[in-house]
């Protein structure tokens, strides 16, 4: 089945994130979801949906109630988005953990958020989820994240009555709880942003709406293809994974950065969401490799050329000279930057931190649409994306459709919208928003709404073990003044 017949149509009425998988599944039940790293075994949509049954029938078997929070503590990988999911179908919230994470913090985190199970990779950090488990609440369990304990849960779970957990979906609203996801910390002590389903879902289907039809991301055999190696425990993460389950790109998942660059060269993606770090690492891994064929001058030469060719593309045709020079340092360097990402990518997407206008240029010169976005954790994802159609070097893009920005009057970038998380806080008050969001990012919105950051409002603050960097992600501020705003396109410019 190609990736037109299975695309980007998010099914109305969708409500939750259950209905979405539903909804995908009953639609391409033979898509392909997932091919495994190990011997690249196709799992189907349908495939994980029974999946996913299973093991939230055993986690309703083992005592999870609708409301109770469950955490997953692993690195990128196909059992984490089943974990995540049988959660979700089980009633129950998530709560994502980093491996990164010093056992102070996750112990916090546990008893914060009043964790009652754990689901944590073995081995590894199975062994450091053990001494965690007095942070638990009854039932207190944990979980080693493996084939067999899904297969043990979905035993457990065989007595389970259908109508249970087709009663849980029904009673889990666009305004429940779907995940506890602390911020970074930029404005002091990381705070804990409620993610709704709803706001997910309009998270996810504005992202697949600015990615655009089927067929951009498609490979010349129909199939769209990426490689994910973002961590599942932060909000870009999560909604690149659900992005890819709507519009049907298969998923192969990359939880070890050194085999990354292999991976790609394997998978040959069409569609890549990473970080900065990425295509810096393969823009270098493509210099030393030209470097060690002799090839340096014509490498640096190419990424001149390549900067000089996109900035005239973004200024009208480049003049014939130009294009002849480009075909001749093409062949020599330019080619192998294309070929560390395998060579099909139609799409690529930076965020996280700046990718800088420099290596934006190189890359697309060179041929590779690389686009930066824009993200928050308040937001449960991104907030503004460039695309091929619809982009420049330079900015963060135009808002997601529904996404609005403004810039307040001191500079701040202020953001609104369906996105947006319910509030702080883990208890059942929670620390609400006013009307705007303060992102704690300056900067200044163009004639046609596309969004350009300048730098930070205070000097970020180093809390708990993560180092963001600027622009970082949402300061934690509330706006609660409405300010004059008039709209654009998928967002909203300053008024005038």
């Amino acid at each position: 089945m190609t990736a037109t017949d299975t695309g980007a149509r998010l099914d109305a009425p969708q409500r939750t994130l259950l209905d979405l998988l539903a909804g995908v599944s009953a639609r391409a039940p033979r898509q392909v979801l997932v091919r495994a790293p190990e011997d690249g075994t196709p799992i189907t949509t349908w495939e994980f949906e029974e999946n996913v049954r299973r093991v939230a029938k055993g986690l309703i078997a083992e005592g999870v109630r609708p409301g109770d929070r469950v955490a997953v503590l692993a690195p990128t990988g196909y059992e984490w988005f089943v974990a995540e999911f049988a959660i979700l179908a089980a009633g129950a919230v998530a709560v994502p953990l980093s491996p990164a994470a010093p056992p102070a913090e996750l112990a916090r985190i546990l008893d914060e958020c009043a964790v009652v199970g754990l689901f944590a990779q073995a081995p590894g950090l199975l062994e450091r989820a053990a001494p965690l488990r007095s942070q638990l609440t009854a039932p207190a369990r944990i979980w080693p994240l493996t084939d067999g304990t899904f297969a043990e849960l979905g035993a457990r779970g065989a007595a389970v009555r259908e109508p249970e957990l087709t009663g849980r979906r029904a009673d889990t609203a666009p305004g429940s709880l779907a995940a506890l996801q602390y911020t970074a910390g930029t404005g002091g002590r990381p705070k804990c942003c409620r993610l709704t389903h709803g706001g997910l879902l309009a998270q996810v289907q504005g992202l697949v709406a600015r990615l655009g039809p089927p067929d951009r991301l498609a490979d010349r055999d129909g199939t769209a293809r990426t490689v994910l190696s973002l961590p599942l425990a932060g909000a870009y993460g999560r909604v690149a994974q659900l992005a890819c389950l709507a519009a049907g790109v298969e998923i192969s998942y990359c939880p070890d950065p050194q085999r990354l660059p292999e991976l790609l060269r394997e998978v040959r993606p069409t569609l890549l969401l990473g970080a900065p770090e990425l295509f810096e690492r393969l823009y270098e891994a493509a210099r030393i490799s030209a470097q060690t064929r002799g090839r340096a001058r014509s490498f640096a030469s190419a990424g001149q050329l390549a900067t000089a060719f996109n900035l005239a593309q973004q200024h009208g045709r480049p003049g014939l000279n130009l294009r002849l020079r480009r075909a001749v340092l093409n062949r020599l360097a330019l080619g192998e930057l294309r070929a560390g990402l395998g060579g099909r990518v139609r799409l690529a997407v930076s965020g996280g931190a700046p990718l800088g206008e420099r290596m934006a240029r190189v890359w697309q010169g060179a041929g590779v649409p690389v686009w930066e976005a824009y993200g928050l954790s308040e937001a449960g994802g991104l907030v503004s994306l460039n695309t091929p159609d619809a982009g420049r070097v330079g900015s963060v893009g135009r808002p997601l459709p529904g996404v609005e920005v403004r810039i307040s009057d001191s500079g701040e970038v202020l953001v609104r919208g369906p996105v947006m998380c319910a509030g702080y806080g883990t208890g059942p008050q929670a620390e609400a928003f006013g009307d705007w969001c303060g992102t704690g990012d300056t900067g200044y919105l163009d004639a046609d709404g596309y969004l350009y950051l300048t730098g930070r409002t205070e000097e970020p603050v180093i809390a708990g073990y993560r180092r963001p960097t600027v622009p970082a992600p949402l300061d934690d501020r509330v706006h609660a003044q409405r300010q004059q705003a008039v709209p654009v396109e998928g967002g909203l410019r300053p008024g005038t």
